[in-house]
């Protein structure tokens, strides 16, 4: 329910705004001008009795026109107690153009409010220079036009104070709302588009939207050497302040503003907005000082303070130690050397010794906690392979300065440990993963993985370059004679010192290669019809099995006759009675203990009761007709009783298909359709008229 309620007024928003704004928009395309935006925003009074209502254009010709021909609000009322209006009704808040108060009007808020004052001379006064101010911010302005001045200050004050704006007008207070009820506010500047093109702000607000203030957050102050730097999100609270307010306390309870100018991000010295403000304080080393900050909101209204924070400015250390020597004593001791200010030296409490083994971020750990101040050299057991080592210096407020990273190596001609605990796995598609131990070598430079197809031989590289982790993979092709694959991992230190190769790990790859495909050899047909079958077994090691299909000539898939899993039987009897002459083709396929499948056997044809019948063919012959690029195919019979003939064909090693089904009358055929370089065989049978099939006769010729 509260979703639908939500949907209809946001379209009731969008039709209102369509039906405001489509005059506008047709007549900016009209004449292809790109329109300045006018920016609005709204706030609802405390008691709800108001709502407050601020704008403004962000082009300083657009402002100055709008000075002369005012600004209208049209107000529609959409909510009415939490029900869509069905006919929003639309009230003028002023029935003449909102502008600026004359000169006169201004004198009295000038005297007790300085931004009126500022915004009066910008409107109406004969010159707006500024002077004084050496930040970028004031520089940019002193070297712009006096337009922008007045455009820029003026919207500045109006921030600041919100009756200022309202007598500038850019500002207006609608005490007219009632309880319960939602407006839709439609501010748009009254110049002719002759002159300018100016955007329509909309406001959404309802009169029980009130909302208080938030305090600024994640207020930060870092204290340094007679100064402390301020920072604080203004990103989050964009919508609510423009300007703020920064305060000070030396004992935490009173707070003083420390300018009544109010602190504005536009001093920002970055072109982008990074969504914080930063504001320098100088102070007194070794005291407390603490800091809030308050915000200001476009209508003038002060929020609450942010959270306090407090500390103290130090005085920062700014002599820096340098190591300048490191003798190697012996395999594990060297004696560190570095030099100091001597005017600084007044200042150092103590000198601390960190090493890092790799000089990354963060890496560094104290290894002597504390050295003399008047020291310059340290011995320093037992060393790392690679040691990188910085010297800082502690004053007596605690502050700390380091030198650079300085690198000793000692004397290494030690190999890392050979990697243990090496494990393979390979998965169905040939991906195989390794894993080993990984060693404890603080100077390991990382693993060189070695494989080979065989267990003697000797192993070849197949990282391009040591790795660190201890995990390796990769995709092997399963498409070869070899079964097995070898892995074996040798580690590197940065010294180059090899270890040994780890005991190479076995890998039985996924057998995905078929086995060779078995023959059929001989076949014959007793005289219940049943045929036997004879071949020659595939030579694969591997094979497990083999299977028998059958398919007639009328078959488009083949049947599975028989799965011979004992190797040594080489023949089989199919026991299908099939009809006097039918036309049986067999094949036979090897199976591998990994369920691969082998090639089919060449096909094998049988006759179903190959005796002798009526319909026999004789002298079955291919002539070849080079001149009119054709193969005539004849033959000769005896029989009376054909009603038709089949003609089958097969180019090289295809198998047969139907060509022509020919009248029993005809006794020859003629091909066209040939191909130079191939062999072409032909295939004649004849169909008697009890439906019986007679004797399948073939004949072979080179084209």
């Amino acid at each position: 329910m509260i979703f639908a309620q939500k949907s209809r007024c946001l379209l009731a928003i969008i039709a209102i705004y369509l039906f405001c704004c489509l005059p506008y928009l047709y007549s900016q395309k009209k004449i292809n001008t790109i329109a300045i935006p006018t920016k609005a925003i709204g706030r609802v009074d405390s008691c709800g009795c108001s709502i407050k209502l601020r704008w403004s254009l962000s082009d300083p010709y657009a402002w100055k026109l709008a000075n002369n021909y005012g600004y209208s609000i049209d107000r529609y009322t959409v909510l009415k107690d939490g029900e869509l209006s069905s006919s929003p009704s639309k009230t003028k808040l002023s029935t003449i153009p909102i502008k600026p108060k004359p000169l006169k009007e201004w004198e009295t808020i000038c005297q007790t409010d300085d931004n009126a004052a500022i915004i009066a001379q910008g409107i109406y006064g004969e010159d707006f220079e500024i002077s004084g101010g050496s930040g970028k911010f004031a520089n940019i302005i002193n070297q712009s036009n006096n337009l922008t001045q007045r455009f820029t200050f003026s919207l500045m004050a109006a921030d600041r104070s919100f009756n200022a704006a309202c007598m500038a007008g850019l500002g207006c207070n609608d005490s007219t709302v009632k309880r319960g009820e939602k407006y839709l506010y439609k501010i748009y500047p009254n110049i002719p588009k002759e002159k300018a093109v100016c955007d329509t702000a909309l406001v959404f607000i309802g009169s029980d939207e009130t909302t208080l203030l938030p305090k600024p957050i994640d207020v930060y102050a870092a204290y340094g050497d007679n100064s402390v730097l301020l920072s604080w999100d203004t990103k989050v609270l964009k919508s609510y302040y423009s300007t703020y307010l920064i305060e000070r306390s030396e004992d935490g309870v009173i707070f003083k503003v420390l300018s009544q100018l109010p602190f504005s991000t536009l001093n920002d010295e970055s072109g982008k907005d990074s969504g914080r403000a930063f504001f320098t304080d100088t102070i007194q080393n070794n005291r407390t000082f603490s800091y809030r900050v308050k915000g200001i909101s476009p209508f003038g209204e002060y929020g609450p303070p942010s959270e306090v924070v407090q500390g103290k400015g130090k005085a920062v250390l700014t002599f820096v130690p340098n190591i300048n020597n490191a003798k190697i004593v012996n395999d594990t001791t060297a004696l560190i050397g570095w030099e100091f200010p001597e005017e600084g030296s007044a200042l150092v409490d103590h000198f601390e010794l960190n090493r890092s083994a790799n000089n990354a971020d963060n890496s560094f750990v104290q290894v002597i906690a504390r050295i003399d101040a008047t020291q310059r050299e340290v011995r320093f057991s037992p060393l790392l392979p690679a040691n990188y080592f910085t010297i800082t210096a502690v004053d007596k407020n605690g502050n700390k300065r380091s030198s650079f990273p300085y690198m000793v190596q000692a004397v290494d001609s030690i190999p890392p440990a050979v990697p243990s605990g090496l494990v393979a796995k390979i998965d169905s598609v040939g991906t195989v993963s390794l894993q080993w131990t990984a060693n404890k070598e603080p100077d390991l430079l990382g693993y060189v993985i070695l494989r080979g197809n065989n267990r003697m031989e000797e192993p070849a590289v197949i990282n391009s370059k040591p790795q660190v982790q201890n995990t390796f993979e990769e995709k092997i092709n399963l498409n070869t004679l070899n079964g097995k694959i070898y892995y074996s991992v040798m580690a590197l230190d940065r010294r180059m010192n090899q270890s040994k190769v780890c005991q190479p790990v076995e890998v039985i790859k996924p057998d995905r290669v078929p086995p060779s495909s078995p023959i059929l050899i001989d076949s014959r047909v007793s005289a219940n019809g049943k045929t036997t079958l004879a071949w020659i077994n595939s030579s694969s090691d591997d094979v497990v099995s083999h299977r028998l299909y059958r398919k007639t000539e009328k078959d488009t898939a083949w049947t599975t006759v028989a799965t011979i899993s004992d190797l040594r039987i080489t023949q089989f009897e199919d026991t299908l009675s099939a009809s006097e002459g039918t036309l049986l083709f067999y094949i036979l396929r090897a199976i591998d203990r990994s369920n691969n499948i082998s090639d089919p056997s060449p096909v094998w044809k049988v006759i179903a009761h190959a005796k002798q019948q009526t319909g026999q063919l004789k002298n079955l012959r291919a002539d070849m007709d080079r001149t009119n690029h054709s193969i005539t195919i004849s033959w000769k019979t005896n029989s009376t009783d054909i009603a038709e003939y089949t003609i089958y064909k097969a180019k090289n090693n295809e198998p047969f298909s139907t060509l022509q089904v020919i009248p029993g009358t005809q006794i020859f055929y003629t091909d066209n359709d040939l191909t130079v370089s191939n062999v072409y065989r032909y295939a004649v049978r004849a169909t008697l008229r009890n439906g019986k099939m007679g004797e399948w006769k073939e004949v072979k010729t080179e084209y």
